[in-house]
């Protein structure tokens, strides 16, 4: 949620594709992932995504 919080892209496995769907399911309820996509598409999705700081706006 902080990644999505701080302008960066997140991405949750879908349902279908899981084996386990516990920890992807608790990022979509939790509101922490912009992208639910099926496994197969992650990758594309990941070479496309912007990089973001987690340390912006934290004191040095």
């Amino acid at each position: 949620l902080e990644i999505r919080q701080a302008g960066g892209t997140t991405i949750a496995q879908d349902e279908e594709s899981c084996i386990v769907f516990g920890m992807p399911k608790e990022a979509i309820e939790r509101g922490a992932a912009a992208q639910v996509l099926p496994l197969s598409r992650m990758a594309q999705a990941v070479l496309h995504a912007r990089p973001v700081s987690l340390d912006a706006g934290k004191p040095a």
